[in-house]
This record gives structure tokens, sequence and C-alpha cells, in this order.
């Protein structure tokens, strides 16, 4: 078994910059690692990729030296907090028949990390089930301005490891147009990078941002918008 290279990266308190797969296709897998990703992430949650796709695309990553990521942080830290940003819970059981899906995302990483220890902010929208679940920490903006919730929970989020998920519809639509479920009065793009600078003390172990349709987006200032934040974030967190 080769060494996990992730792993020793994280040990010495390195930064991984991870690449996202959503094409089926082991070529695709195989030329992304070749690209220069110390990880890749298969996406088995909008559809696109599935169990049968991943196994030659996983063969053809493991390859390389890139390291593919499937649920590999919740073990790695098990004190780990997850933060999420974002217009809905995403927390249905199941959607259209599959456990698996962008609708459930949250509720199957809850099988993963314990509830008690994600913290849902920006909700704006969402199923009557994902409300009735009672998630322990849901800031739902109409409750709570996403910044203030962020802010409050600064001392338990900055006291563990920390992974944040961003979800480009936790942004208002005028802003940020390209993504499948758009929802009205969300924030800026000036205080979600607010949000990201306010998490400087914490020790973020990984992030992500995602849901960018591109094809929703003539003008494109969805993916420059995204790509901003990003890089905010990375210098941010990890910069000298």
């Amino acid at each position: 078994m080769r060494e996990n290279r992730l792993r020793t990266m994280w040990k010495a308190g390195e930064a991984a910059v991870n690449g996202w797969l959503a094409i089926p296709n082991s070529f695709s897998a195989e030329t992304m690692a070749h690209q220069g990703w110390d990880t890749l992430t298969i996406d088995l949650q909008h559809g696109m990729v599935d169990y049968q796709a991943m196994i030659p695309m996983l063969q053809a990553i493991s390859t390389t030296a890139t390291v593919p990521v499937v649920e590999v942080l919740a073990p790695a830290f098990p004190e780990l907090r997850i933060l999420q940003l974002d217009a809905h819970p995403d927390t249905r059981e199941e959607f259209l028949g599959e456990r698996y899906n962008y609708a459930s995302a949250m509720a199957r990483v809850m099988d993963v990390v314990a509830p008690e220890r994600v913290y849902q902010v920006g909700m704006r929208t969402g199923a009557r089930e994902e409300y009735q679940r009672k998630a322990p920490h849901l800031f739902p903006a109409h409750r709570t301005r996403p910044l203030d919730a962020v802010r409050s929970l600064l001392p338990e989020l900055a006291a563990h490891p920390l992974y944040v998920t961003v979800d480009v519809d936790v942004l208002d639509p005028s802003e940020a147009p390209g993504t499948g479920a758009p929802e009205p009065c969300g924030i800026t793009a000036a205080e979600l990078v607010e949000i990201v600078r306010l998490l400087a003390p914490c020790s973020i172990v990984g992030t992500d941002l995602m849901e960018v349709a591109h094809a929703w987006d003539p003008s494109g200032r969805t993916g420059i918008t995204a790509c901003w934040i990003l890089r905010e974030a990375i210098l941010t967190w990890w910069g000298a």
C-alpha cells in the first residue's frame, strides 16, 4: 500500500489543493490527476457519477501521486466541526428516491459527523421535513443575519478543526445568478468575504465552494465572484 500523502501533508501543517471530478470517465480522472492536484474529490452527489463509474475513476487516479478523497476528513479529525453556508439545509433523508443527492448532502454528512458538530448558516428556504428534523445548530437567515451567526459561533469553531462548505446560492441571485436553485434575499459577496475573514483564527482543514452553474449565467459574474471568494479564503486561512 502506498503512503497516504494527504495525511502526511496535514501532519506537517500543509494545505492541500483539491480538484473536483463530475464527469463519469476514467480518462478525465487520470488527466486531472496528472495536473498537479494534491487530491481529487469524485462527485457522487449530483447524479452524473454513480458507483459503477466511480471504480474505474479511482483506479485511474491510483496510478498517480494524487489522493482521491471520499469521506476522509472525519476519521482523520475526530473533533471536526462543519460550517455550512447555504440557502438550503440539504437535510432531506432522500430526494426522488435517492439518499445521495444535492438535497440530502448534509444529511449524509450528519451520518458521519454528529449533528451537534454541524453548524448551518444562511438558510432561506427548504422542505418541511428539513425544519422538522430540528438540527441542533440551524441559523435561518430570517432569524439571524449570517454574519452575526458566524460571529457568535467563533469561540466554538475556533476551538476545533473546522471544515467550511459554501454553496454559492448563499449569495443573493443579483450577485450570483449562475446556480441551480437561486433564492432571493441572500448575502452579498462582500459579506461572505467578511465571514471568510472572521474565520481567520480557526484551524480550517478544508473547504469547498460549489453549485456554480456557468450555463445559467451568460455574464460570467457568478464564476468570477466564486473565484474571488476562494482566493480570499486561501489567502486568509492558509496564506503567508
